[in-house]
């Protein structure tokens, strides 16, 4: 059952397992020799829990967490250095930024979108009362508030929001729609935090070359001070995305 579960096109579909019970049937379960060689190697941890059903679940859940954060980690760092080699290569396959990397998801050409947890952005829907045109704007909770984002002052009228949504939710929620693989971000490591504060928490790895970055992408780290990451950098190169969906 569980190879059916977890393999498919014979590819593990997980990062790891945990496996949890009250009994000694999960020892058994891990070390017998039916139980899949494949899906051994991904067990991380065995717990023992004093429930059944869904508060056994919850309790293997708090036993996990910082088995579970540690390897949400290790995953984001060697994505994010990944993403730090594609730009000093020059491959002109990443987006960063909110604008750019909206655009390119739009046109399909994401392949893994890169989104900081904590990104304060905004996403309406706004349609134009005279001219019936809809627009779609990501803003700032400070532009929010700002009246001009919401003036059409050619045909004297405001427009009217018909959706609003944090912009992480939205994209959380929607992002298959694009054909594309999510990674949620933090900055709670290094890579992470040059991340969030060089390249505006948000960017991604792209299906083919988009040749449209004019701007050197390392010019808002190198004002604040903070190191500029280089390809020869101590984290393990060998990295390929599906590994970690």
């Amino acid at each position: 059952m569980a190879a059916q579960v977890y393999i498919q096109s014979d590819k593990v579909t997980v990062q790891g397992l945990i496996v949890a019970g009250s009994a000694e049937f999960k020892t058994v379960l891990v070390e017998a020799e039916r139980f899949d060689q494949r899906l051994a190697a991904k067990v991380l941890m065995v717990c023992d829990v004093s429930y059944g059903g869904e508060n056994g679940l919850n309790q293997a859940i708090k036993q996990s967490q910082e088995l579970l954060s540690n390897v949400k980690c290790i995953q984001e760092k060697k994505v994010i250095k990944k993403y730090f080699d594609e730009i000093t290569q020059d491959t002109g396959k990443i987006c960063f930024g909110i604008d750019d990397t909206m655009q390119c998801l739009d046109s399909g050409s994401v392949d893994l979108l890169m989104v900081w947890e904590n990104l304060e952005h905004w996403r309406l829907e706004t349609r134009n009362p005279v001219t019936g045109d809809e627009e779609v704007l990501v803003l700032l909770p400070a532009q929010l508030k700002d009246p001009k984002h919401f003036r059409d002052e050619e045909n004297q009228c405001d427009k009217e929001i018909s959706d609003k949504i944090e912009l992480v939710e939205w994209l959380s929620t929607n992002y298959t729609k694009f054909g594309c693989k999510l990674e949620i971000v933090s900055n709670k490591s290094q890579e992470g935090s040059h991340f969030c504060k060089g390249f505006g928490g948000m960017g991604g790895f792209l299906r083919y070359n988009m040749d449209f970055l004019e701007v050197d992408p390392f010019a808002e780290m190198k004002e604040v001070g903070l190191p500029v990451p280089s390809s020869d950098s101590d984290f393990d190169d060998d990295l390929d995305i599906d590994d970690f969906m």
